[in-house]
């Protein structure tokens, strides 16, 4: 089970990611969250979905831990 300050991080590192990815230039700081955060160097799978206005407005992720809590978010 994950802690609040935990969900927060996740939540912050997806939102960043995204940004990232529609923005085209560089958000997140991987050796930042690594070094504060190194639960993320753990094997996970990662569900994201993008909700606005209480829409459905997409989804990604894995269901097999098979990298990083890190990439698989990002990813």
């Amino acid at each position: 089970m994950l802690s609040n300050s935990q969900k927060k991080v996740i939540l912050q590192l997806a939102k960043d990611a995204i940004k990232e990815a529609v923005l085209k230039e560089k958000i997140v700081n991987k050796d930042y969250y690594l070094k504060n955060y190194p639960w993320l160097k753990k094997k996970g799978a990662v569900f994201v979905t993008i909700n606005e206005f209480n829409n459905l407005r997409g989804c990604i992720g894995s269901i097999i831990a098979h990298q990083s809590l890190f990439e698989d978010i990002v990813k």
